[in-house]
C-alpha cells in the first residue's frame, strides 16, 4: 500500500532524471527516424567538441582546486576563531544572491561598458570582449566566488569532527600551523574532501548559467577557428551544446553532443565510485587512463597509454609517467596552442595519480611556508570580505542612477534618482513577473515535502544497504543534470505541446529538489526512536497512521526545511525558465533581468533598470527567508510537541 505513496516522485524523477538520457540516444542516433550514425560521424569530423572538452575540464579542475583550497583555509579560520561572524555573514552573500543577479553585477564591476568599469579608478582596464585569459580568469573568479559558501560549510562541518586533544598533543609536541592542516586535518577529512572533489567537478564540468551570463563563451582564441563554429576561451561543453541547440533546427546533432557529454560525466562518476575502494581497483583505474589516453589523446594519447599500460606491472611508474604527459601537455600546448596542443586526457591521468597517492601518508610541509600560509589566509579572508561588499555597493549603486552606467567615480551617483523603482513597477511589469515566479516557486515547495515524505519513510523501513543505493541513484539524477539533458528533454515537452508553459520548469525543479528532501527527511526520521513506533503498535495505530497521524505532524520542521530549500531553488532558476519559456508575460525573474543586460555582447544594456528589478526581487526573497528562518536549521527533535 505504501508503494502508491511514492509512485508520483518516482514517476518524476525517471521522467526528467532518465527519460531525457534514452531520447537524447534515440535522437543522437536516428535521422527522420531511420538508424543512423551520421550525426557521431558528423562530429568526429570536426574538431569543436573536442575542443569544448578540453576547456571544460580545464575549468573544472582549477575550479575544483580553488574552491577546496580556499576552502579549506576558511574552514579552519572559522573552526578556530571565536570571532567568525563577519567571514560567516560575508560568506551569506553569494549563498543567498541569486546567480542571475551576481554575476551581472560582477560583469559590471570587471567589463562594465567595453572595459570601462569600477576598477579604472585603481587603474585596471579588463576587457571581457577582447581578452581571452581576463575573461577565463574573470569567470573563472566568479565561479569560484558562488562555489565557496557549499565549500567552506561542508568542509566546516568536517573539521568540527576532529577531536581537540590531537590538535592539543601536536602544539604541545611542537607542531605549527603546516602541521596541524596537513598532517592532521587533511587526513581526517579525506571523505569529505572527495566528496567536495568530486561534486564540485561534475558541477563545474557541465556548469552554464555563470559563463553564459559573464562571457557567453569568452573571445575566441587564435586556434579556436573551425570550419563549423568558433570556439572561445570560456567556450564549456554546456555553452557549445547550447549554441549547437539554438542554431538548428534539428536536434539530432545537439543530442549527439549531449550523449558524449553525458558519457564523460559517467566516467567522472565511475572514479568517484572506484576511489572508494582503491585498494582493490588501482589497475581498474589505470586501465580508465589507458582508455581516456587513446579515445581523448590522439597519436600522444595512444604513446602515453601504451606506457600507462606498462605501469600496471611497474607500479613504481606511474608517478613518472603522469611527469612526462603533464610535461608533453605543456610543450606541445606552448608551440602548438592550447586547444591543439592540449592533451584533455592528462586531466582524467592527474585525476586518477592524485586518488592513488592519498593512501601513501600525509603531505608534509616545511616550517619556512608558514609565514606565507599565514599571510595567505589573511588575503582570503580580506578578499572574502571585499567580494562580499563590492557587489552589493555596485547593485545598489546602479539602482539609484539616472543613467545606464556601471562606472562609478563618486560614491552617490550624480544624477541620483528613484524613478527606476518607479518605472520596474509601472512600466516594466516586475509585479506581474513577481507573481509567476511566486507561482512557479509555492507549487514546486508544496509538492516536493508532499511527494518526498513517505518516500523517505518507505527507505526508512527498507534495509540500510537498499536505502543508501536508492539514496546514491538519487543522488546521481540531482547531479548529472544540465544543458546536455535539457536539450533532449525540450524535444519531449515540445512533441507533447508544452513549450512555452510552467510545467516543464516547474518539473524540473521538483526533480531538482526530491534528493535533498529525501535524504533530509530520511535522516530525520531515522532518528525517531523505535520505541514509539512499538508504543502506536501497542495501541492499535497502522504503520500508515502511525506515519500520516504521528510522525507527519513530529516531521514539520523538516519538511517546512524541504519547502523553502524547493522554492529559493525554484526562485532562484534561470536554466530552464530560458529554455522553456518564451513569452514576455510569463517570464520568471532570472529571465525577466536577463532581457534587461542580456549577455556580454548585447548592446544598450539597461544597468539602472537592472538594479532597481533586482533590489526588489531581493526584498521579496528577504520577507521570504524571514519568514520561515526560524524553520531553517532547527533540530526537528528540539521542540515540545503535543
Amino acid at each position: 500500500m505504501q508503494l502508491i505513496f511514492i509512485v508520483p516522485a518516482i514517476t518524476i524523477l525517471v521522467f526528467i532524471g532518465f527519460l531525457p538520457i534514452f531520447t537524447a540516444f534515440s535522437d543522437a542516433m536516428t535521422i527522420n527516424g531511420i538508424p543512423s550514425f551520421l550525426n557521431f560521424q558528423y562530429i568526429f569530423q570536426d574538431q569543436d567538441f573536442m575542443y569544448s572538452l578540453k576547456i571544460s575540464l580545464v575549468w573544472a579542475l582549477l575550479n575544483t582546486l580553488l574552491s577546496l583550497s580556499l576552502g579549506f583555509l576558511i574552514a579552519h579560520h572559522l573552526n578556530r576563531a571565536r570571532r567568525w561572524r563577519l567571514i560567516y555573514l560575508a560568506l551569506l552573500v553569494p549563498w543567498g544572491l541569486p546567480v542571475y543577479i551576481g554575476v551581472p553585477i560582477w560583469r559590471a564591476i570587471v567589463h562594465g561598458g567595453g572595459g570601462t568599469s569600477i576598477l579604472n579608478l585603481i587603474g585596471i582596464d579588463i576587457n571581457l570582449l577582447t581578452d581571452p585569459i581576463a575573461s577565463f580568469l574573470a569567470a573563472l573568479f566568479v565561479s569560484v566566488w558562488f562555489s565557496l559558501p557549499l565549500t567552506v560549510f561542508v568542509l566546516w562541518d568536517s573539521m568540527a569532527t576532529v577531536q581537540n586533544s590531537l590538535i592539543d598533543v601536536a602544539k604541545i609536541d611542537g607542531g605549527s600551523l603546516s602541521t596541524v592542516l596537513f598532517s592532521i586535518y587533511l587526513p581526517m577529512m579525506k571523505p569529505a574532501l572527495i566528496t567536495m572533489f568530486t561534486i564540485n567537478f561534475i558541477k563545474f564540468l557541465k556548469e552554464f548559467t555563470v559563463v553564459f551570463l559573464m562571457t557567453d563563451g569568452g573571445p575566441p582564441l587564435l586556434s579556436g577557428f573551425t570550419k563549423r563554429s568558433i570556439i572561445g576561451a570560456t567556450t564549456t561543453l554546456d555553452i557549445f551544446i547550447y549554441g549547437i541547440f539554438t542554431g538548428r533546427s534539428s536536434t539530432g546533432i545537439a543530442s549527439a553532443y549531449s550523449v558524449l557529454t553525458l558519457l564523460m560525466v559517467a566516467f567522472v562518476m565511475i572514479l568517484w565510485f572506484l576511489s572508494s575502494r582503491v585498494e582493490l581497483n588501482a589497475h581498474l583505474l589505470i586501465i580508465l587512463v589507458v582508455a581516456s589516453q587513446t579515445t581523448l589523446g590522439g597519436y600522444v594519447g595512444l604513446f602515453f597509454g601504451g606506457l600507462y599500460l606498462l605501469s600496471i606491472w611497474k607500479k613504481g611508474l606511474f608517478k613518472y609517467i603522469v611527469i612526462g604527459d603533464i610535461a608533453a601537455c605543456l610543450l606541445l600546448s606552448l608551440f602548438n596552442g592550447f586547444l591543439r596542443g592540449f592533451n584533455a586526457a592528462t586531466i582524467i591521468s592527474l585525476i586518477v595519480f592524485l586518488i592513488l597517492r592519498r593512501e601513501k601518508g600525509s603531505t608534509t610541509v616545511v616550517k619556512r611556508g608558514e609565514r606565507v600560509l599565514k599571510l595567505l589566509t589573511r588575503i582570503v579572508l580580506a578578499g572574502v570580505l571585499i567580494a562580499s561588499v563590492l557587489p552589493l555597493f555596485v547593485l545598489f549603486w546602479i539602482s539609484l542612477s539616472g543613467l545606464s552606467t556601471t562606472y562609478m567615480d563618486t560614491f552617490l551617483p550624480r544624477y541620483f534618482t528613484l524613478d527606476n523603482f518607479v518605472r520596474v513597477v509601472g512600466e516594466e511589469g516586475i509585479i506581474t513577473t513577481l507573481l509567476n515566479t511566486l507561482f512557479v516557486s509555492l507549487v514546486t515547495g508544496l509538492a516536493v515535502p508532499l511527494l518526498t515524505f513517505q518516500f523517505a519513510l518507505t527507505l526508512r523501513k527498507l534495509r540500510n544497504s537498499l536505502s543508501d543505493i536508492v539514496v546514491v541513484i538519487l543522488n546521481i539524477v540531482g547531479v548529472i543534470g544540465g544543458m546536455h539533458t535539457l536539450v533532449p528533454l525540450y524535444s519531449i515537452f515540445r512533441s507533447l505541446g508544452m513549450i512555452d508553459s510552467y510545467f516543464p520548469v516547474i518539473l524540473v525543479y521538483i526533480s531538482h529538489a526530491i534528493p535533498f528532501s529525501v535524504f533530509t527527511i530520511r535522516t530525520y526520521l531515522e532518528s525517531v526512536p523505535e520505541s514509539l513506533e512499538d508504543q502506536a503498535r501497542i495501541d492499535g495505530v497502522g504503520t500508515v497512521s502511525f506515519g500520516f497521524r504521528i510522525l507527519l505532524p513530529l516531521s514539520r520542521p523538516v519538511l517546512t526545511t524541504s519547502f523553502i530549500v524547493a522554492f529559493i531553488g525554484a526562485w532562484n532558476g534561470f536554466l530552464a525558465p530560458l529554455l522553456f519559456l518564451l513569452s514576455d508575460s510569463k517570464y520568471t525573474m532570472g529571465v525577466k533581468l536577463y532581457t534587461y543586460v542580456g549577455s556580454l555582447g548585447s548592446g544598450n544594456p539597461q544597468w539602472n533598470i537592472f538594479g532597481a528589478a533586482s533590489i526588489i526581487n531581493l526584498l521579496v526573497m528577504g520577507v521570504v527567508f524571514y519568514t520561515f528562518k526560524g524553520y531553517l536549521g532547527k533540530t526537528p527533535l528540539s521542540e515540545n510537541y503535543e
